[in-house]
C-alpha cells in the first residue's frame, strides 16, 4: 500500500510528539493557557490522561494525513513541506474554527489563539517530517 510503504510511522510519532510538545507550551499559563482557560470556562483538572490521549490521536492522525500529503506531492524541501502544512491548515483548522465563532458565537479571541496554535503545530510537524532520513 502506498500510504504504508512512504510514510514512516516512527517519522509520525516523533512529529506528533513534536506537535503535542508545541501545544503544551503555547497553552501553558504562562504563554496563552491562563486566557484560553479565561475564554473556555477550563478549570485544571489533575486527572486529564483521557484528554491528553484523545488529544495525542487527533493528533497522529491529523500528522499521518500530512504526511500523506507530503509524500504524494513529492515535497523536497522545507518551504514546500511548511507551504503544504499552511494550505492543510487553511483548508481544515481554520475554517471549523470560525464555524464555531460563526455558529457557536465561540469569541474571536479563542479563534486566534487556537487558530494560530493548530498553524504552528501543522508547520512544526512538516517541519519534522520533511527533515526526517528515509
Amino acid at each position: 500500500m502506498f500510504f504504508v510503504e512512504n510514510v514512516s510511522v516512527v517519522a509520525v510519532l516523533v512529529a506528533t510528539f513534536c506537535s503535542m510538545l508545541l501545544g503544551m507550551i503555547w497553552y501553558n499559563p504562562h504563554v496563552f493557557g491562563s486566557f484560553w482557560m479565561e475564554l473556555t470556562g477550563f478549570r485544571e483538572n489533575k486527572d486529564m490522561k483521557s484528554s491528553m490521549l484523545t488529544g495525542f490521536i487527533a493528533t497522529f492522525i491529523s500528522t499521518y494525513f500530512l504526511a500523506v500529503l507530503l509524500a504524494i506531492s513529492g515535497s523536497s524541501n522545507f518551504n514546500d513541506a511548511v507551504a503544504i502544512a499552511g494550505l492543510v491548515w487553511l483548508a481544515g483548522s481554520m475554517p471549523t474554527a470560525l464555524h464555531r465563532v460563526a455558529w457557536e458565537k465561540s469569541p474571536i479571541n479563542l479563534f486566534a489563539i487556537n487558530v494560530a496554535g493548530a498553524l504552528l503545530s501543522l508547520m512544526v510537524a512538516a517541519a519534522v517530517l520533511q527533515q526526517w532520513p528515509g
